[in-house]
């Protein structure tokens, strides 16, 4: 990640009937660097962050990477960017080093169905949310946790944390070997859609604050924005998109809000997962 991870880049938009395609960044083919440094990034200890996940999955010409969240033990929660075209997805639990073959407390599964929201919208990015589930449920442990979902809005200057195994630079065409994390702040919806326009930035949408240095980047798409609640994680958003000027651009990045989309979520999961 760009301290941390990352996706699809937009702007945007709007003129009467039309607006100009945002410049969104595609997912891209990336190996696992050999240089685990993260720009301003904080490298996480094993068991940390419980809830996160390594999604590498398959799409026309190759493979690609992307995080993602255990929400219950059947259902991770990921970018809609990251499944829309995935056909294969291999899921990582427990993981914090993706370069070592084997690894203590990981553990591997396959699945191919997915469920992207029906109005994800790729040239925008709105709506850019998507749920994978699991072929059979996965065992619990020490480093394998569901992380509750919020039930409330964020509001703006919240500091929040983005972790994930994204690029560490604009100039990287690798992910980090290791999961990182950085701290963000929220700002306003408005403050937000001044850089990226409304068609971007909606009630679905949650943005935090840019400083140059520190930020998402490819590979951290999907990955979850959480906070702490009365000493327990919950998340708050999903990893969806940064400028196009670059992840390190000190330009705001933005999140899909999971709690506007609760109900959305509980439709397909059945509710089985932790709201909070």
């Amino acid at each position: 990640m760009k301290y941390l991870i990352a996706l699809a880049l937009c702007v945007v938009v709007a003129a009467a009937t039309t607006y100009e395609r945002p410049p969104i960044a595609t997912i891209e083919e990336l190996e696992v660097s050999s240089n685990p440094r993260i720009i301003s990034g904080k490298p996480a200890a094993p068991g940390q962050f419980k809830h996160q996940v390594a999604n590498r999955f398959k799409v026309s010409g190759g493979t690609a990477f992307c995080g993602g969240s255990l929400i219950s033990d059947r259902w991770v929660l990921t970018a809609g960017h990251c499944a829309k075209d995935a056909t294969h997805f291999t899921l990582y639990l427990g993981s914090v080093n993706q370069s070592q073959p084997v690894e203590q407390g990981r553990v591997v599964v396959e699945t191919a169905e997915k469920y992207v929201h029906p109005s994800y919208n790729p040239f925008t990015l709105a709506n850019d949310i998507a749920l994978v589930r699991l072929q059979k449920p996965v065992n619990f442990t020490d480093r394998i946790q569901p992380i509750s979902l919020a039930s409330h809005n964020t509001p703006a200057n919240k500091t929040l944390t983005v972790s994930g195994w994204g690029k560490t630079s604009d100039a990287s065409n690798s992910v980090s070997p290791v999961l990182n994390y950085v701290e963000l702040d929220a700002i306003s919806n408005p403050d937000c859609a001044k850089v990226y326009g409304s068609l971007t930035v909606t009630n679905g949408t949650i943005c935090c604050k840019g400083r140059p240095e520190h930020s998402t980047c490819n590979g951290d798409s999907g990955g979850p924005l959480i906070e702490k609640v009365n000493n327990t994680w919950v998340q708050v958003g999903v990893v969806s998109f940064v400028h196009r000027a670059g992840c390190a651009s000190g330009n705001p990045s933005g999140y899909a809000r999971v709690q506007y989309y609760l109900d959305w979520i509980t439709q397909i999961t059945g509710g089985a997962f932790i709201s909070a």
